[in-house]
């Protein structure tokens, strides 16, 4: 009952807001990682393939942004469309913006300072997420602990 109500919600939401199907090497580009690791991630989390003329196999990008974590109210809105579209960041390349190491930017996941989304074991960022963290150029503040304060 559930994957029907789901199915018509894929349907209505694209012919409604026009969201645009993926193909599995397009879904590779996004995440930034090898198509063989997305298929894997797509078949492991059991994304149905999208109905249409194609030859591949092609994901609604509702499932993809569901999958990734975004919220279908934010999905649905249009205004955030161009956004959601962008590719996810790694962590180099997140190092590379806040001038700091890689394992400096795994400790603010583990932390809780960034939201992130693992796929595949590797570690992705949505691009409007960080803009909005670290708006006016600021870079997430740690206290460091001395072991006379533990």
């Amino acid at each position: 009952m559930a994957n029907v109500k789901l199915a018509e919600l894929r349907l209505k939401s694209r012919l409604i807001h026009q969201l645009p199907t993926l193909s599995q090497c397009e879904i590779a580009r996004r995440w930034r990682v090898d198509p063989d690791t997305a298929r894997g991630i797509i078949r492991d989390a059991k994304i149905p393939r999208a109905r249409g003329p194609w030859k591949r196999a092609r994901y609604c990008i509702l499932d993809i942004w569901r999958l990734e974590g975004i919220p279908i109210s934010t999905a649905l809105s249009r205004s955030d469309h161009s956004e959601l579209m962008s590719p996810l960041l790694k962590v180099s390349d997140l190092a590379e913006v806040c001038r700091c190491s890689s394992a400096t930017i795994r400790n603010w996941v583990r932390a809780g300072m960034i939201t992130s989304i693992t796929l595949g074991g590797s570690i992705r960022f949505h691009d409007h997420v960080i803009s909005s963290l670290f708006e006016g150029n600021e870079v997430p503040k740690t206290e460091f602990i001395t072991r006379r304060q533990i």
